[in-house]
Order: C-alpha cells, then sequence, then structure tokens
C-alpha cells in the first residue's frame, strides 16, 4: 500500500511537469507564430514600399528628363537626352545624372560644353521645384546663361518661354542681351540720360506666359 501512494504520487507529479510542459510548448508555439505573422506582414510591407519607390523613382525620371531634355533641344539643333538613373549602391540608393547620345550613355561634367551643362542646370532646378508647392512661381535672373553662345541667346528666350508654359512660372530677366528677351510678354527698357535712369516699357507681340 505504502508503494502504491509512492507510485501514485509520482504519477501525479510527472502528471503536473507534463501539463507545464504542455503549456510552454503552447506558449512557445503562440510566440513562433506571432512573429512569423510579423516577419510575414514585414515582407509584404517592404515589397509594397519597394513597388511604390520604384513606381515613383520612375515617374519622376520621366518627369525630370522629359524637362530638362525639352530645354535642350530648344536651344541646340542635336542635343544630348539627359537621363536619369536610380542605382543601389552601398544599401542605399543614389541617383545618377547622364547624358547619351548617339547610343553612348555618359557624365555631364567633363563630356560636354557649358553652355550645355548652364542649360542643363537651369532646367533641372526648375524642374524639382515643381515638386515643391510652396516656391513661389517666380523667378528672377540676372544675367542668364552666359557661357552660351551668343548666337543662341535668341533660342534661350524661346527656351524660357517653353519653361515658363511647362512649369507654370514667371521668369523676370534682366539682361542687355536683346535678343534673350525676344520671347518676353513685356520688356522694360532702362536707359540713363543725364544721370537718370528712364524706363521705356514695350509688349511683345506673342502672348507666351514668359
Amino acid at each position: 500500500m505504502e508503494k502504491y501512494e509512492q507510485i501514485k504520487e509520482k504519477v501525479t507529479r510527472l502528471k503536473g511537469e507534463r501539463d507545464h510542459l504542455r503549456l510552454k510548448h503552447s506558449i512557445k508555439t503562440a510566440s513562433e507564430n506571432s512573429l512569423q505573422f510579423r516577419v510575414d506582414n514585414a515582407k509584404k510591407a517592404r515589397e509594397y514600399i519597394r513597388s511604390v519607390a520604384e513606381k515613383t523613382q520612375s515617374l519622376l525620371s520621366r518627369s525630370i528628363s522629359s524637362i530638362v531634355s525639352m530645354a535642350l533641344a530648344a536651344v541646340y539643333d542635336d542635343p544630348e537626352q539627359f537621363l536619369i538613373e536610380f542605382v543601389k549602391r552601398r544599401n542605399t540608393v543614389e541617383c545618377d545624372l547622364l547624358f547619351e547620345k548617339d547610343g553612348k550613355v555618359f557624365q555631364p561634367v567633363g563630356f560636354t560644353g557649358g553652355g550645355v551643362l548652364s542649360v542643363t542646370c537651369f532646367a533641372l532646378k526648375n524642374a524639382f521645384r515643381r515638386f515643391n508647392k510652396s516656391n513661389r512661381p517666380v523667378i528672377i535672373l540676372d544675367e542668364p546663361f552666359p557661357d552660351v553662345s551668343p548666337d543662341l541667346q535668341h533660342k534661350i528666350s524661346k527656351m524660357l518661354s517653353l519653361m515658363s508654359q511647362k512649369l507654370h512660372m514667371q521668369f523676370i530677366i534682366i539682361s542687355h542681351a536683346e535678343d534673350a528677351v525676344l520671347s518676353a510678354d513685356r520688356v522694360f527698357k532702362v536707359k540713363l540720360k543725364h544721370g537718370v535712369s528712364k524706363v521705356e516699357v514695350s509688349e511683345q507681340e506673342h502672348h507666351a506666359n514668359s
């Protein structure tokens, strides 16, 4: 009888240990399932973010590239095409600004003239401005594009008019070159007479929003 009680006590103890282990196993399994659920959701979120980022980059690339290429085409007869490429380097995404011509892709600096770079930088800066709604749509330019050949200044004026219409911006230009304001809506000519500045206003025949 005493031995029976000992066996019974041992069985009871072992059942308790079994139930405790089952409880621990249940808690561990639930924890693992919860962690796996979080991992799966994180993977889905990462994939979604990657997809949205790629679409945003593609849209941004096309939008800005078209504006810069338009500006170059307005000034030069056989211009380079402007490209934006997003490249992953050192666990981060970097943006490469490139030119393409005759099937060759190359870096702008060092491989093209100062006039082309000047037009590119101007168009690029204003293309980015359109994404910031807090920017005022007015740009003041003092003797713009000095690196562009004098015989192309009339095309610079046309380019500014196109940019004004495309980006819904107004450009106020200060220049000694009359060709630089050929596409302007209104021209203010300031002449110094006997130490006094005289302002003459003339309306242009076209109606571009420059």
